[in-house]
Formats: C-alpha cells, sequence, structure tokens
C-alpha cells in the first residue's frame, strides 16, 4: 500500500511540474529593483544524509507597498525547496506542494516562514532518488519568488 502511495505522490509531482509549478526564468527575489518580496533560504546544517536529515527554513518577506497574492490557478506552493542538479531544478520531493487552488497572501511589511525536513532525496522522471554524494545548491521558493541558492553538502551512505 505504501509503495503503491509513493508511486500515486510521485506522479501527482510530475504532474505539478508539467502544469507550471516550474520556476525555471524566474529571478531572484531579492528585494531589490522590481522584486518586492525578499525570500532566504537557511540550512541548519551545512551537510544531509537520508539518516541525518537538515531543516531548510524557507523566509518570505513583503518589502514592496502592495498586498502579494500567489498560488492561485496552477497549485499551491506555499514555501518550497528545489535542488539544483546538473544544472536542472528537481523539487525536492518530500516536499512538493499539492494542487489545491488556494491563494496565498502577504501584506506590505508581512513575513512567511516555514521550516521543512529535507533527507537530500529528490523527484526525478516520477520517481524519488537519493542524490549522489557532492555539493548542491538549494533555492528556496515562495510562489515565483526565488531565493539566492544555498550550498549543501550531501554525504553517501555506505
Amino acid at each position: 500500500m505504501a509503495e503503491r502511495f509513493n508511486r500515486l505522490f510521485a506522479l501527482i509531482c510530475v504532474l505539478l511540474l508539467a502544469s507550471g509549478c516550474d520556476s525555471e526564468g524566474i529571478a531572484p527575489g531579492d528585494g531589490t529593483g522590481d522584486s518586492p518580496i525578499l525570500v532566504t533560504a537557511q540550512l541548519s546544517a551545512s551537510t544531509v544524509s537520508v539518516s541525518a536529515p537538515i531543516t531548510v527554513t524557507i523566509r518570505l518577506e513583503n518589502v514592496g507597498d502592495q498586498q502579494i497574492v500567489w498560488g492561485a490557478g496552477s497549485s499551491g506552493c506555499r514555501l518550497w525547496v528545489r535542488v539544483l542538479v546538473d544544472e536542472i531544478e528537481y523539487p525536492a520531493a518530500d516536499l512538493a506542494c499539492i494542487t489545491d487552488y488556494i491563494e496565498y497572501s502577504l501584506e506590505p511589511g508581512g513575513v512567511d516562514t516555514t521550516e521543512l525536513e529535507w533527507n537530500g532525496r529528490f523527484l526525478r522522471d516520477g520517481e524519488m532518488q537519493v542524490l549522489a554524494a557532492g555539493s548542491y545548491d538549494l533555492i528556496g521558493l515562495g510562489g515565483d519568488y526565488r531565493s539566492e541558492p544555498v550550498t549543501v553538502e550531501v554525504i553517501g551512505e555506505n
């Protein structure tokens, strides 16, 4: 039953990526220039493995003077994480968003923060996979707004 659920979950995540829950080509939300949102990603440790997960904290701050709304029409990705593998971004599988068509909003000066546990897994070709040992960049997302990458070292397990 659990394997069937995992396959269904992976299929849903792939469908989400195909339907627009993808962030390719979106500039980092650094709170400067035209971006009214400052997105930051922070790691609880610099190394991660399947047996030693880390906490990824995503913080979204509206530094503009108008309410920001995101999520409606494609997916309700409130705050989530992607991992860069061979210059391609993939969802950190354990943190995938769901299609619920919920609008999220943030008032001027408002802050939204979430902590997500991550163990070095990601979703590729519809299957959850464990990253090979090495350095990888994680990117925090809030709707279409992105953080600067933060680097994490994945430790291989024997």
